[in-house]
């Protein structure tokens, strides 16, 4: 009788382990409910995408909502749009097969059962804006159906193609954030110009047999026809969607210490293993420092990408372009880290580029303190940034006669992509590491811990962090941050 009440006891504490969630997984099933919704069923046909997409939005402001608006960032690749996607220094780079358009056309627009007149404002004419005959009150929820089909434009870009893949992201219209107002800033050739509420998506997606797809999310079934391939796909609680299709991928893939799944999907890669491991070890050491990665799944994708590399939710771009073995590892380590600051911690890239960017450089930093296995070594990257920003600020003032270093500005005020870069992501680590090196390791993770057990899946200003770091340090770091924010910090070179 007691063998067997021994092995009753055993049986169910199995099962209630086989059933029970980490604490990560039951904050991302929480975060998933009672969010926006997309729904998609794509088809790609050699460069046309066609798409019916139904939306689900819900209003969680505080005021009545008489319009909508919706992110067509397809649009900023038309021939007449104002703002290029592509800076001067690298249209060659990003059109090597010669200038190439987005065609992109609304055939269907229906909210609420009602047939509505597609409209195009913003300041370059990349919003869907879409009057309602009655508002939506706070709580209440709207549908918004479209079928849609654009060309693909021929180019290394987020959206696009290229020889080797299809990069299929912010190719959907897509909720504008609402914050006393629509968020309604158009797309820029500086930085990565996104702003987007979580939000859970279902996406079919249908491509030729000869292609793989990497994806957000997880592929839930796969489903074979005569020439196609049809996939189904759910990603819940993440800020954006994104796939990479190519003939060409081959895929490995391996495990973190907390059981996610990392593919690796690549072409042409001798150090394939090598470079899924820094995928893994980026996961492991990013779940231990600041807190557990929730998703089951990440994808890291070799593509054809005009800059190092891009973030989505559970997916990465890494250009082909990068050709270094040694900038290849530590681009997949960058974007990794983002999965934290953006995907978790949403932020408006646009409106402060220094708070997710710098954020992630100083991540990626740390990432070597904690693998020393990867020989880099954390005073020398401290020591390089640092001289690398001072002979940035002096070869500007020379030039120009004065530089700029304000980190309070929008993408669309730099005057040039290296000066946003070197603001952004360059003096923005420098912020991160001062605080870093007046407060100590254990504190500065802790301050980023605190970060994400406030504001995970939610969307930040500078103000959140700040409160944060006064909150840990018990410190008024008014003067601090205004220093560094309007460019009145002095940084001297490293000898």
């Amino acid at each position: 009788m007691k063998k067997f009440v021994a092995l009753l006891f055993l049986f169910v504490a199995c099962l209630s382990f086989a059933g029970c969630d980490s604490t990560a997984e039951k904050e991302l099933k929480k975060a998933s409910k009672n969010i926006n919704e997309y729904n998609m069923k794509i088809t790609l046909d050699d460069n046309v995408l066609s798409i019916v997409q139904s939306t689900k939005y819900i209003n969680k402001s505080d005021d009545v909502l008489e319009s909508l608006c919706m992110h067509v960032y397809p649009r900023s690749f038309r021939e007449d749009a104002k703002n290029s996607p592509v800076g001067r220094l690298y249209t060659d780079k990003a059109y090597p097969n010669g200038k190439s358009y987005c065609d992109f056309v609304i055939s269907k627009l229906v909210v609420e059962e009602e047939d509505k007149q597609v409209y195009f404002g913003g300041e370059d004419e990349d919003i869907l804006e879409i009057d309602l005959n009655s508002g939506i009150y706070p709580d209440e929820s709207i549908e918004i159906n479209i079928e849609y089909h654009m060309t693909l434009p021929n180019i290394n870009h987020r959206f696009g193609y290229g020889d080797s893949t299809y990069n299929i992201a912010n190719f959907y219209p897509i909720m504008c954030v609402y914050e006393d107002g629509w968020c309604k800033d158009s797309y820029n050739s500086n930085g990565d110009p996104f702003y987007s509420d979580l939000a859970n998506y279902n996406i079919e997606f249908t491509a030729n047999k000869s292609m793989k797809i990497a994806t957000s999310g997880h592929i839930l079934s796969e489903s074979a026809n005569k020439n196609t391939n049809t996939y189904t796909v759910q990603a819940k609680g993440v800020r954006d969607y994104a796939c990479v299709l190519s003939d060409k991928f081959e895929v490995i893939s391996g495990k973190t210490n907390n059981d996610t799944e990392v593919m690796y999907y690549y072409y042409d890669d001798l150090d394939a293993i090598d470079n899924l491991q820094a995928g893994i070890d980026a996961l492991n050491t990013f779940s231990e420092l600041f807190c557990e990665y929730p998703y089951s799944t990440f994808s890291i994708v070799k593509s054809n990408f005009l800059h190092g590399g891009m973030e989505y939710p559970t997916l990465v771009y890494i250009s082909d372009s990068v050709t270094e073995p040694a900038d290849y590892k530590n681009v997949i380590v960058h974007e990794t880290a983002h999965q934290w600051w953006y995907g978790l911690v949403g932020s408006n890239a646009f409106r402060y580029g220094w708070l997710d960017e710098g954020l992630t450089d100083f991540s990626t930093a740390l990432f070597y303190k904690h693998n020393p296995q990867y020989n880099v070594n954390f005073d020398d990257i401290i020591k390089n940034t640092t001289n690398s920003y001072v002979t940035f600020v002096d070869l500007y003032t020379k030039v120009l006669g004065s530089v700029d270093t304000d980190m309070k500005r929008a993408v669309d005020q730099f005057a040039t992509e290296p000066e946003y870069v070197y603001v952004s992501y360059v003096k923005g680590a420098l912020l991160y590491n001062t605080l870093y090196e007046t407060f100590g390791e254990e504190k500065f993770l802790k301050i980023l811990q605190n970060y994400l057990r406030e504001y995970k899946y939610q969307n930040v200003t500078p103000d959140h962090f700040v409160g944060i770091v006064e909150q840990v340090t018990m410190k008024d770091m008014t003067s601090f941050f205004d220093s560094w924010w309007n460019g009145e910090v002095e940084i001297k070179a490293i000898d």
